[in-house]
């Protein structure tokens, strides 16, 4: 298992075979900052698999902002990605994604 941080972006990455332990330490690091005050306002815990794209990982992501009709799962990548940012801009937050296969750019 590994773990690389990005301070310029502000994004930590933990990767590592399946079995290692990335599950562990991601579900410790989601009850940890859920039930710590004053460290993060927001904390999103996704599941994302191997056939995954940006647009599945998009509606797990706002469906913890109420954006779930089916008006905005039929929303582009594009369209999506304000409302995800106009909800998450003024607020401390963490996502945590889980079971990637393989390296997303998410910016």
């Amino acid at each position: 298992m590994e773990l690389h941080v990005d301070k310029d972006v502000g994004i930590i990455g933990l990767y590592g075979l399946g079995g290692v332990g990335t599950t562990t330490l991601l579900t410790k690091l989601n009850n940890k900052f859920s039930t710590t005050p004053n460290v993060f306002e927001v904390v999103i815990w996704a599941l994302v698999s191997k056939d995954s794209d940006v647009g599945k990982i998009q509606d797990r992501i706002g469906g913890n902002f109420g954006f779930s009709d089916d008006s905005w799962k039929n929303k582009s990548v594009d369209q999506k990605a304000p409302d995800i940012y106009g909800a998450l801009r003024n607020k401390r937050f963490i996502v945590l994604l889980d079971d990637l296969w393989e390296r997303l750019d998410l910016n």
